[in-house]
C-alpha cells in the first residue's frame, strides 16, 4: 500500500525555524467554515487556521531528506510522546480527520520549469494515485497546487492528499511546503477548509518585486 513522503522531499533541505501561533479569534463567513479560527505563523509565513486543528511544533531533526516545521490538523498525537514523530508516523487517519505537514525543501534545480512541464503530476510508478493540478499565487509567490485521488489505497487510509510547494520570496531554489492528507466523508469540507486557509496565507519575509531571478513568467497567472 502505498506510504510515502512529500515529492517535494526528495529535492533537498532548507531548514528554517521559528513557529508561532496566536489566540484563537472569530472567523467571517468567508473563512473557515466554522465559528472560530486562530493565526498560525512560523519562518516568513502566517496563515489562518480551524480553531479545532491543534498544532504541534515542537520540531524535529531533518529526516529522510526532510524537514518538518510542524504538524496540524484533528488527527490526534496518539500513544505517542510531542517529541516523537516517529511514533506519530504510524498512526492512521479514522473518518473525519485531517492532518497537514509544513516544512521546506531546497535544491530546487527549476522551479518555474516544474510549473511549465507539471512534472509533479507524474506518477513514480504504476500504484500511484491519479494527480490533478493547478498553477497560482499564494501572497504573490509562485506555487504549485498537486491533488491525488488515494481513495484510502495508501498506509493512511487517505481519501485524498493536497498539496503545496510556494517558492520563497528571494529565491526560485527553494520553497514551502504545505501536504494535507484528509479522510472523509466530508472531503468537499476539508479541500474549502485548506483552500480558505492558502487564501490567507501573508508571506512576511521580503520579495524582490519583478526580479525575474525570484519569480515566474507563463503558465503562471500574473
Amino acid at each position: 500500500m502505498l506510504r510515502r513522503a512529500a515529492p517535494w522531499l526528495a529535492a533537498g533541505i532548507l531548514v528554517v525555524g521559528g513557529i508561532a501561533f496566536l489566540a484563537p479569534k472569530l472567523g467571517g463567513v468567508s473563512g473557515l467554515l466554522l465559528g472560530s479560527s486562530r493565526q498560525f505563523s512560523f519562518a516568513g509565513m502566517a496563515m489562518t487556521i480551524p480553531a479545532e486543528w491543534s498544532i504541534n511544533s515542537t520540531g524535529w531533526p531533518s529526516r529522510g531528506g526532510g524537514s518538518m516545521w510542524a504538524i496540524v490538523g484533528t488527527l490526534p498525537w496518539g500513544p505517542c510522546a510531542a517529541s516523537d514523530i516517529n511514533c506519530h508516523y504510524e498512526q492512521r487517519l479514522s473518518a473525519g480527520q485531517i492532518e497537514i505537514g509544513f516544512g521546506s525543501v531546497g535544491g530546487i534545480e527549476d522551479f518555474c520549469l516544474i510549473g511549465a512541464t507539471r512534472s509533479d503530476l507524474a506518477g513514480r510508478g504504476p500504484d500511484d494515485p491519479i494527480a490533478s493540478g493547478r498553477l497560482m499565487r499564494v501572497d504573490g509567490r509562485p506555487t504549485i497546487q498537486t491533488d491525488y485521488a488515494v481513495g484510502r489505497g495508501d498506509y493512511y487510509r487517505s481519501d485524498e492528499w493536497r498539496r503545496w510547494l510556494i517558492a520563497n520570496p528571494d529565491s526560485l531554489g527553494s520553497a514551502y511546503t504545505i501536504d494535507a492528507k484528509y479522510q472523509g466523508p466530508d472531503v468537499v469540507r476539508f479541500r474549502t477548509q485548506l483552500d480558505a486557509m492558502i487564501a490567507s496565507v501573508h508571506v512576511t519575509e521580503q520579495t524582490r518585486a519583478g526580479d525575474p531571478a525570484t519569480d515566474c513568467g507563463p503558465p503562471f497567472p500574473p
